[in-house]
Formats: structure tokens, C-alpha cells, sequence
């Protein structure tokens, strides 16, 4: 009786120690699970000069905060895909192919935005591309002349740009497709009915989520 008792005290502690923890972070990671994930990986550039190399940079970076702008996905941290591409051995030249698309779980991100950038005589010819991971192909491609002459026409162009290639993916983005798996973040209802309180990058060992059990299934008895 003893050691079954102290089971439940450790069970609802846990329980009481993921409720009492701020709701703004639960909240904010259940607005986050709601839209797709997506990583915008590195830009290829047809230069090595280094001012073409910062541009390509600084392209890339208007491009993540302007998708994240939008609402309709949650964009992978810059560092952090980079991170992921690097450790998984990604060939970003060679996204396209579905062996390459097969080494990025769709339980980390379920799009990738790619592009390739050109020098030109009067600024860059950006080409971007949107890879569905869940399909193993590219939906769409864009691209647009963004004039460098004037001082910040690079960034208002560049956004110019990319509000064109949001609404683009309004348009061709797939339904909701059953093969997707969801993705949940710690402090989320989980698919069990409990709340998350560890969440891997990836399914290894043939789990991926912990969960605190809800407290429908605490166990109740008479003390005596």
C-alpha cells in the first residue's frame, strides 16, 4: 500500500509541476504547433565574393522573418537547420532528390524553402524554390530581379518578393495530408490525452513524446 501510495504523490507532482509553470509558454507553444513547420535553408550563390556572399545572407534573413510574418508556418531558427542540415549530411544542391528529402523527418519540418542566387549587372536574380517533404517533390518556383543600386532597395524589394511567393503557397500547398504527422511541443495535449513534458527531434527507439497521464486515469482509493 505504502509503495503505491508514493506512486501517486510522485504522479501528481509531476502533474502539478506542469500546471503551475506560466500559461503564456503553453500557450505560445500550442500557437506555434498549429501551422506547418518549415526550414529555409541556406541560399547558393554563383559568386565567392564576399559582399555577394553577405547579400545572399542577409536575402535569406528577410525571407525567414517575412514567411514568419505571414502566420502561415512556423519557421525553423536559421542556426538551428543549418545545425540539422550539417549533422544529417544534406546536400542542399541536391533537395530535390527524394533521397536526400528522406534524411529530414516530417516530425521536424514539413517544408523547405531553397533558392539560388545569381549576380547581375544591375543587382540578383533570385530563384526560390518550395520542396514538400511529405510528397518527396517541389511544388512551385519564383523568381525576381532585385535591383542593389539604391541604399535598402535590396530589402524592400527582397519583401516585395516574398509576400508574392506567400501567396503563391496559399494556392498550391496541398490539403491537410493524412501521411503528415503531427507535431507536438512540450506543454501541448498530447496524442494520449496527457501533457507533453519531453519531445525528441525525431522518432528514434520507436518513441518520440513523453507524457504526464491525464488525470482522468489518477488512482483513487480509500486511505485507511
Amino acid at each position: 500500500m505504502r509503495c503505491r501510495s508514493l506512486r501517486n504523490i510522485v504522479y501528481l507532482s509531476l502533474v502539478w509541476l506542469v500546471w503551475i509553470l506560466p500559461g503564456a509558454a503553453g500557450l505560445d507553444a500550442q500557437q506555434k504547433t498549429e501551422a506547418p513547420r518549415m526550414g529555409v535553408v541556406r541560399f547558393l550563390i554563383a559568386s565567392s565574393a564576399f559582399k555577394d556572399i553577405d547579400n545572399a545572407a542577409v536575402i535569406r534573413d528577410l525571407v525567414v522573418r517575412s514567411i514568419n510574418a505571414s502566420g502561415k508556418f512556423t519557421v525553423v531558427d536559421t542556426k538551428e537547420i543549418d545545425a540539422f542540415i550539417e549533422e544529417n549530411n544534406v546536400s542542399i544542391p541536391k533537395l530535390y532528390s527524394p533521397e536526400e528529402m528522406n534524411k529530414i523527418p516530417l516530425t521536424y519540418v514539413q517544408f523547405l524553402v531553397t533558392g539560388f542566387i545569381s549576380p547581375e549587372s544591375k543587382g540578383y536574380r533570385i530563384n526560390m524554390y518550395m520542396l514538400d517533404l511529405s510528397q518527396k517533390k517541389f511544388l512551385f518556383n519564383e523568381n525576381a530581379l532585385v535591383d542593389n543600386g539604391k541604399e535598402d532597395s535590396i530589402w524592400f524589394e527582397v519583401r516585395e518578393f516574398t509576400q508574392k511567393f506567400i501567396e503563391k503557397m496559399e494556392y498550391t500547398l496541398p490539403a491537410n495530408d493524412s501521411k503528415t504527422e503531427t507535431l507536438y511541443r512540450v506543454w501541448d495535449t498530447g496524442p494520449a490525452g496527457g501533457i507533453i513534458f519531453y519531445a525528441k527531434s525525431n522518432r528514434v527507439d520507436g518513441w518520440q513524446y513523453l507524457e504526464a497521464a491525464p488525470t482522468e486515469t489518477e488512482f483513487r482509493a480509500v486511505w485507511g
